[in-house]
């Protein structure tokens, strides 16, 4: 509606935005609107109808599916969380729409007291309190058949584990080993004697050969 850009409308929603126009001033700012040279002059209340549009027609949809679910007759009430819960007069705003009792949540935990941090931190407690059981039955709710329909081994599982944990005995020497490496010292040196035999043999046939070479 302003012609402005997202970025420069979402500072201008959290510096001077209001929920309700019914609690808006009539103070100006300035604001950079595209096409034009000179900054444009807006009221805070106009912003307010324009942002209050906005939101209004989102809890309007929200309100649908809550009545469809006939959720709207519990006695709790809406909480409101979300970075646009901090806008001033959203409280007022969502009592109307809804009809009901209406509170902003604000986290307890030191450097995040903002209604922005709220869903982060709510799923991080829900998930740090979950348990085993939990998360099976999760599983088995989506679809998975195996943990459904069968239950877990746990024992086996465990026996497995045991298994594997055991070191593997180390097989004694056999004797049959001992004898053959027994064997193989003895014979040894009979190659070694044999051989030292031979040796004068050859010798005696090359000074044979170098003789009758001589001779002729």
């Amino acid at each position: 509606v302003l012609k402005t850009s997202q970025k420069l409308a979402e500072g201008l929603k959290l510096n001077y935005g209001e929920a309700y126009p019914s609690l808006a001033s009539n103070e100006t700012f300035q604001v950079e609107v595209m096409g034009e040279v000179e900054p444009v002059e807006v009221t805070e209340s106009y912003l307010a109808e324009i942002i209050s549009a906005r939101i209004k027609h989102i809890f309007e949809q929200i309100k649908q599916e809550l009545e469809r679910r006939h959720l709207l007759d519990l006695p709790g009430g809406i909480v409101l969380i979300g970075g646009n819960a901090i806008l001033p007069g959203i409280v007022e705003l969502a009592q109307e729409v809804f009809g009901v009792g209406v509170k902003l949540y604000v986290p307890n935990q030191v450097g995040i007291r903002n209604p922005a941090f709220a869903h982060v931190i709510s799923l991080s407690e829900f998930a740090g309190q979950l348990t085993e059981v939990h998360l099976l039955a999760q599983r088995a709710v989506k679809g998975e058949d195996t943990l459904r329909h069968q239950p877990i081994n746990f024992g086996g599982m465990i026996q497995r584990v045991t298994q594997v944990a055991q070191p593997t005995p180390i097989q004694p020497v056999q004797n049959t080993e001992v004898e053959q490496s027994a064997s193989t010292n003895v014979v040894a040196p009979k190659e070694d004697k044999v051989s030292s035999q031979n040796k004068p043999k050859i010798a005696d046939r090359f000074r044979g050969l170098i003789g009758s070479m001589f001779d002729e």
